[in-house]
């Protein structure tokens, strides 16, 4: 009997289900004082509908904000064209070029590829040729352009006080004192609005011309952005003369040069396989010049010509305001719970100071 009460009394003393105490899983402490958060909709639901004139108020402002600014929005068409490199130039055989580079030491043209075409709609010598042969620089600012007196027109007072009240005009300003620009590129009249030169014609072409280039179906879409739909389509056509003339006469300067450095080759090869390679190589540069001669033929064909678009594309009103909608709505409801959050925050502060005091 002693054995079995000191074993007994020996023995942990063995923790009672349910409990209080720190006592290790399965038993329900602390898990039986945990609560389950519970979403409720109808809690949700009644925030926003106390908030329903706040939400509303924000809905009819930024709509409102919203309609003014794109009715006050001009009206943006774009013209288009599709072109696609031509095959009519003979394709120089690969022996031909391979031996031109290897004894002469030039490079033949071939047939204008896409990469040659877009990056040359890319350039800027390009759109410099066409500001200065069309006169564009007029056009491309018609709000600055006096039609009556053929002149610029003045900044003006209340144009004058406008821009000093803009931080990026101040920040310039500012920065031309730190930094002057060199005399090189100094344009006349800092203080007063200039007229517009080759550099901001060309900066504003590039803003309003865009090229899309398909390597599946071997074309390039050329697409012009204004204000005035007549002008877009005359701006897109003046873009494809311009190119066909400046390719032209690239080819046929190319073609010229590498003539007469044959010609000149001629003079000290006295193999005969070569100099019948290079009378070869002479008369593909004589067909490359003549093709070359007629522009229309030569570089490129049009597939699609521009056209005076009678629809707009920008600015998308409807859209404008179906998302103004829906942008304000989910701004007001997050206000509405922000406000929400910060009053039951306030709330439980002020009773916990009220408790501490007790």
């Amino acid at each position: 009997m002693e054995q079995r009460k000191n074993t007994e009394e020996k023995s942990p003393p063995q923790p009672t289900p349910g409990a209080p105490g720190p006592y290790p899983y399965p038993y329900p402490y602390p898990y039986d004082h945990m609560e389950e958060d519970e979403i409720d909709l109808f809690e949700y639901w009644d925030v926003i509908w106390q908030r329903k004139k706040m939400i509303s108020a924000m809905i009819f402002i930024v709509v409102a904000v919203t309609i003014i600014y794109s009715i006050m929005l001009p009206n943006i068409y774009m013209a288009k064209a599709v072109i696609i490199p031509s095959e009519k130039q003979k394709a120089i055989p690969s022996g031909l070029a391979g031996m031109a580079a290897q004894f002469t030491g030039i490079s033949l043209p071939g047939s204008p590829a896409l990469d040659e075409i877009k990056g040359l709609l890319g350039s800027n010598i390009l759109k410099k040729n066409i500001i200065e042969k069309y006169d564009l620089i007029p056009l491309l600012f018609p709000d600055r352009w006096d039609k009556e007196k053929g002149r610029w027109k003045g900044p003006g007072k209340l144009a004058g006080i406008i821009q000093w009240l803009n931080p990026r005009f101040l920040l310039s300003q500012v920065v031309k004192k730190v930094h002057p620009p060199p005399e090189s590129i100094k344009k006349q009249g800092d203080n007063e609005d200039p007229a517009p030169d080759i550099y901001d014609a060309i900066r504003a072409l590039e803003d309003m011309i865009k090229v899309n280039e398909s390597r599946k179906s071997a074309d390039i879409t050329i697409s012009v952005e204004s204000k005035d739909p007549r002008f877009a389509a005359r701006l897109v056509g003046y873009i494809l003369l311009g190119l066909k003339e400046h390719m032209s006469i690239e080819a046929i300067r190319t073609a010229k040069a590498n003539k007469e450095y044959l010609i000149n080759q001629l003079d000290t090869t006295t193999d005969p396989i070569i100099r019948n390679k290079i009378y070869e190589l002479i008369a593909n540069q004589v067909e490359i010049e003549t093709m070359a001669g007629n522009p229309e033929g030569y570089a490129f064909k049009v597939l699609d010509p521009p056209m005076v678009p009678d629809q707009k594309v920008r600015p998308k009103r409807s859209m404008m305001v179906v998302l103004s909608v829906v942008v304000s709505a989910f701004s007001g409801i997050f206000l509405a719970f922000f406000i929400e959050y910060v009053k039951k925050a306030r709330e439980k502060s002020e009773n916990k100071d009220a408790g501490d005091k007790e």
